[in-house]
């Protein structure tokens, strides 16, 4: 969020390390200068631009925000935004192969002791205990061509209900499928602390290129 000197590396480092990478900036196209056009057409799946580019949050795993930009507005802290607010000064590497799924019934509370000044007595203060981390070390995703009557696999690079990037083992499979078009039988499996969980769901197309696919998960 916002494609400034900080970010404009940022853009590039993301999607080196093989990120789905979003632009967002309060600028419109002619405003932007154009290395930042430049940085954005070169690293970025999509970009948001304009007044509502912060109306997508909801969608992003991760947030790399400019530093001018307050993390207290209100689109970082809505209740529909289920996101970590990373800022460019924290060197933390997206890792592609792993995720982190926390649960709110694994968060447990302890009382810390501090000691004020001499004469004056000792108070407790209420800590939260960060959640559990239950790691995802694999998630693929198979679904039934109805042009072709058979299985396309693949694997999945970001999985956030109801949204997948999925990338095909063979991209040949995929280029006769079109936007909007709804599929019955997908399967999405993950490996989580070792144990193997499957779903089945049906899924619609929602933007597709010569190398991925997003679908949505229908209800």
């Amino acid at each position: 969020i916002g494609i400034g000197v900080s970010n404009i590396p940022a853009l590039k480092f993301l999607a080196d390390c093989g990120a789905v990478v979003t632009a967002c900036d309060k600028r419109t196209e002619d405003k932007l200068d154009e290395a930042a056009l430049e940085a954005i057409r070169k690293n970025c799946d999509f970009s948001h631009l304009g007044e509502d580019y912060l109306d997508h949050l909801d969608e992003a795993d991760i947030i790399v925000k400019s530093p001018g930009i307050n993390p207290a507005i209100k689109s970082f802290i809505n209740d529909n935004t289920q996101n970590e607010v990373e800022n460019l000064n924290q060197n933390k590497i997206i890792d592609e192969e792993k995720q982190t799924i926390t649960s709110e019934s694994d968060k447990t509370e302890k009382s810390t002791e501090i000691k004020l000044p001499e004469n004056n007595p000792t108070i407790k203060l209420n800590e939260t205990i960060p959640p559990k981390k239950k790691v995802v070390s694999s998630c693929t995703f198979s679904l039934l061509n109805p042009n072709t009557n058979k299985v396309i696999l693949g694997k999945v690079r970001r999985y956030k209900y109801p949204t997948i990037i999925f990338y095909p083992n063979n991209k040949s499979e995929i280029q006769n499928l079109r936007f909007g078009q709804i599929f019955e039988n997908c399967t999405l499996k993950q490996v989580v602390d070792n144990n193997e969980l499957s779903s089945s769901h049906r899924c619609q197309i929602r933007g597709k290129t010569e190398d991925y696919i997003e679908f949505c998960l229908l209800r």
